[in-house]
């Protein structure tokens, strides 16, 4: 198998997931614009083992497991640099954040008491103060969360945006054959059943009201500056909370995040939003002006289809298919897991006026574009991430690689093939378990979910002064 047909293969998957939240279906509008969008691949993918990220600690759900909380914050709180290969930049998306928010430097603005009013009315509507008991000293304090109608909102507005990316990767899909085009007309009408479903329950809720006071809140903020990023660091600390003491006091916050659909973790997942991608079909040229091309992906992935050794989306080495491997297939179904960061105000990283004083200059973190973020330091804030289940892969193999793979793979070792796991151990877990696939005639059937990358949004200007 050449390199070539392999990076392919691989831009096929990369293209069929990006376009599914950057294009859409004819009068339809996409749910992403592509110009702010990065997918990164991961290589090779993430497994992971659901009773490490199943029932996370809450406030409300005090006996849920904190393990689980933490795991599911660290999972997401990783800044990746700007790449369509996902890298990992080592830096934290609460750290960065909390920087800002400690840094942070408004010049001085003339009182308008009428827009502060504005503002706090908008802040009580969409955020309520909540007492809140430590799990493990019982000391009560006031935080600061969403209120329940703004948080319905969101969760109802992401249910709706993860049926439509699975109604139009669906429809994206069928395009590729003479077959799909044909059929689909019959099939568009029982698929939109999800969309409509997801779509009539949120605007059922308060979601006008909810829009109104967001927009009002918008239009307000450049206007009181000072007093949006006051809200913005009450916000923050209402998330934070202490859930692996060490005793000496200085315990870092965990910064709670939560991720839809819940059951994301469960090969079983009851979400309607999971899309098939099958490679058979995949038979239309790749395009040249492709992400995965433009900004990395194709020379991270030019390093070989195997990867060998590490642990957790990392590799020690990588190596090259045999040119005597020929027609490989890839199969799976995958959906889009939306993270949401309660805590995290994106809108005042659009604001003008404010910044960071030595901390970091202007453009230090984002130059607020896809290009040349080489050196800045959180171009980018992940949104998403890609889960796939019921992934077979399968080809013509040469002996040497079947070799290598059934040898590396024994007792659970660590393999990759392009972005997925075939073998090792579970991401942000605190066992030493692994996992390793079925392998039998030529055909490798990988057991659970494991993530293959992250859809992320690139970070406005920062700081623009």
């Amino acid at each position: 198998m050449t390199q070539a047909e392999v990076s392919k293969l691989i831009q096929g998957i990369f293209d069929n997931i990006f376009n599914s939240v950057t294009q859409a279906e004819p009068g339809g509008k996409p749910v992403l614009q592509a110009s702010s969008t990065v997918l990164s691949m991961m290589k090779p993918g993430l497994a992971i083992n659901s009773a490490d990220f199943r029932n996370p600690w809450t406030p409300g759900n005090s006996g849920g497991s904190q393990d689980a909380a933490i795991n599911t914050t660290e999972l997401v709180d990783v800044a990746p640099k700007m790449s369509t290969i996902y890298t990992d930049s080592t830096r934290k998306i609460s750290g960065m954040y909390k920087q800002m928010l400690d840094g942070v430097h408004i010049p001085a603005q003339a009182p308008n008491p009428a827009i502060e009013k504005q503002l706090q009315d908008a802040e009580n509507y969409l955020f309520r103060m909540v007492s809140v008991t430590d799990p493990d000293t019982g000391e009560v304090t006031q935080k600061k969360i969403e209120s329940q109608v703004y948080r319905d909102y969101l969760d109802n507005q992401a249910a709706y945006n993860n049926a439509r990316i699975a109604y139009i990767g669906a429809f994206l899909e069928a395009q590729k054959t003479a077959t799909g085009k044909n059929t689909w007309p019959m099939i568009a009408t029982t698929l939109q059943i999800p969309v409509k479903t997801s779509y009539d329950r949120w605007r059922a809720e308060d979601a006008s009201k909810v829009e109104q006071n967001l927009a009002i809140k918008t239009t307000s903020v450049q206007n009181a500056l000072q007093l949006a990023w006051k809200h913005a660091q009450d916000l923050f600390e209402g998330y934070g909370v202490v859930l692996n003491d060490t005793g000496s006091g200085l315990s870092p916050k965990v910064y709670r995040v939560s991720l839809l659909p819940s059951d994301w973790y469960s090969s079983s997942s009851k979400s309607s939003g999971w899309t098939t991608f099958d490679s058979a079909s995949s038979s239309a040229a790749n395009s040249s002006s492709s992400d995965f091309t433009s900004y990395g992906g194709s020379a991270g992935f030019s390093l070989g289809l195997f990867s060998i050794g590490g642990s957790a989306g990392h590799a020690d080495s990588h190596q090259h298919a045999s040119s005597e491997t020929n027609g490989l297939r890839i199969s799976f179904e995958y959906t889009l897991v939306t993270i949401r960061r309660p805590w995290f105000e994106a809108s005042l990283l659009s604001t003008k006026g404010w910044d960071l004083g030595n901390l970091y200059k202007k453009g230090v973190l984002s130059n607020g574009t896809k290009a040349h973020q080489d050196g800045e330091l959180m171009p980018l804030i992940p949104t998403s991430f890609v889960v796939v289940r019921k992934l077979k892969i399968s080809a013509n193999w040469a002996k040497a690689d079947w070799d290598l793979m059934t040898s590396k793979t024994s007792g659970g070792g660590g393999f990759g093939i392009g972005p997925f796991s075939i073998s090792g151990s579970y991401a942000h877990s605190s066992t030493n378990q692994t996992f390793t696939s079925a392998m039998a005639a030529g055909t490798i059937t990988v057991p659970g979910v494991q993530i293959i990358g992250f859809i992320s949004q690139v970070v406005p200007y920062s700081p623009p002064a």
